[in-house]
């Protein structure tokens, strides 16, 4: 009997004008297209039936319910005519999509209207008679985030090296869920495989602001493990949302700005809660809060770093984009510093050499680095980006190799009776060379740490927070050490 058409047809999904008795899925993806058909049939039983009533599929054929038949290596079973069919009809396609440019759009191909019609996505994105389906995906992640009502519900912006740990730490708490999102498509695949309690999302935050607002709503607690150009833009999401947020990086002059922003909204922004900002701040805060409680005076001698050489650059770069000439690092660091193309290396060497105040072990490891050399500079939108991909090249772990993180904290403490104490703080933290690396964790589980206190309500101050009182960072450096992050002092009494 033919049905009236429902008012709330899902886009995407062709009214059916009678009763619905049966579905054959040729797809055979369980819990795919057909979310019900959760698992396929055999060539030995190919029918079971799905009473959506009871919501529970059974053997027998028999009673009510949709007849459902999806067998997973059916078209194995198929005969040759159907083989042969099927290459007929595909046949006077094939060269037209032979001689296509995939790179070129979609619009300037000319396609038939048969081979139009089958084109899903064209250069990243879907095409207009498929866009459809990012409001399925859209749907489906919402659905996960609702499965997940009674628990705490974490959006972790990012997934590199440093987000597994996060995931490993939070995940231990079965009330906790995790969506994890980042544009690397790859890398949150095999987090998926590895943590199966997350929901993976592909996004790019920088593109896609709109659905940005969207997921940080979905959740209680946003941890960007972005790059921290990137962590104002998701703190104005979260200001929107009333969203407490968790990041690893500096608190930089651009997130200060938001501060009554922030404590107008209601929630707290934590930062530097990683290794460098963050596990060297709370050391020196325990041991300059202890000297205080003798009534001590303590102070920090200040560690020097490379004099910035404009490597470290997130404004775009045309001259590394894909249309631009190939570049290579020897001229990329003279235009850098206003140096002609053609300077000798030596002279390029006493350059550097005096923007790193004469130090000679920071210009070896530039020259090891090949960072002076005729290597060609990667391709990428910023010159932060493309020295990224060279380090991740040059420095990629080897058959049985391992990173090692040293940190050492020198304290001076002047105490009541004139004497002036120097504590050493010394962290050495190695990389398992099948587990987790050094900097994954000494950044990845401070910060997870953090922000399992602020789901908890360990940390309730509201505004931006840094680690620097003790209800804060003790129970932090307490924390970590349970997960192998262990250091030791020494004090050295010098009148």
């Amino acid at each position: 009997m033919p049905l009236r058409p429902s008012a709330s047809a899902t886009e995407g999904c062709p009214e059916l004008p009678h009763k619905l008795l049966a579905i054959c899925d040729i797809s055979a993806d369980t819990g795919g297209s057909i979310e019900f058909m959760t698992e396929c049939t055999t060539i030995e039983y190919p029918f079971c039936m799905y009473d959506a009533d009871q919501h529970i599929i059974h053997d027998s054929v028999e009673g009510l319910g949709i007849l459902m038949c999806s067998i997973d290596n059916l078209p194995a079973q198929l005969p040759i005519e159907s083989t042969e069919c099927f290459g007929d009809m595909l046949f006077p396609y094939i060269e037209e999509m032979l001689l296509s440019d995939a790179s070129e759009p979609l619009e300037s191909q000319n396609y038939s209207p048969v081979v139009r019609d089958a084109v899903i996505a064209s250069n990243g994105s879907l095409t207009d008679k498929y866009k459809y389906i990012q409001k399925l995906r859209e749907s489906r992640e919402y659905t996960q985030s609702l499965a997940m009502d009674k628990k705490k519900n974490v959006l972790l912006l990012g997934s590199g090296y440093v987000s597994e740990p996060v995931i490993e730490y939070l995940s231990r708490d079965p009330n906790i869920g995790i969506t994890a999102a980042s544009v690397m498509k790859e890398q949150l695949e095999q987090l998926a495989k590895k943590h199966s309690c997350i929901v993976p999302v592909v996004m790019d935050v920088t593109k896609d602001e709109e659905r940005l607002s969207s997921m940080v709503k979905k959740h209680d607690l946003v941890i960007s493990l972005l790059p921290y150009s990137f962590h104002p833009l998701v703190a104005k999401k979260c200001i929107d949302s009333k969203v407490n947020l968790v990041t690893a990086s500096y608190l930089t002059p651009a997130m200060k700005e938001l501060q009554q922003s922030v404590e107008a909204a209601g929630i707290m922004v934590v930062s530097e809660v990683g290794l460098d900002p963050g596990l060297d701040h709370m050391l020196a805060m325990e041991c300059i809060d202890k000297a205080k409680e003798v009534g001590a005076t303590g102070f920090s001698k200040a560690v020097g770093s490379f004099v910035k050489l404009g490597l470290i650059n997130t404004e775009p770069c045309p001259m590394l984009s894909v249309a631009a000439p190939s570049i290579k690092w020897q001229e990329l660091m003279c235009k850098l510093l206003g140096l002609k193309p053609s300077v000798k290396l030596n002279d390029l060497r006493e350059v550097i050499c005096n923007k790193l105040d004469k130090n000679e072990r920071q210009l070896e490891a530039l020259e090891w680095l090949g960072l002076l050399g005729d290597e060609p500079v990667p391709r990428a939108d910023s010159i932060v980006g493309a020295l990224a991909k060279h380090m991740e090249a040059k420095l990629s772990f080897g058959i049985g190799e391992r990173d090692m993180i040293v940190m050492r904290n020198e304290i001076g403490i002047r105490h009541p009776s004139g004497h002036l104490e120097e504590k050493n703080i010394n962290l050495v933290v190695y990389g398992d060379a099948k587990g987790y690396s050094a900097m994954a964790k000494t950044v990845g589980y401070p910060t997870a740490i953090a922000a399992k206190m602020v789901l908890d309500g360990e940390i309730n101050t509201k505004g931006m927070v840094i680690p620097m009182t003790k209800n804060i960072y003790g129970p932090i450096l307490e924390r970590v050490q349970a997960e192998g992050i262990v250091y030791s002092t020494q004090s050295v009494i010098k009148q």
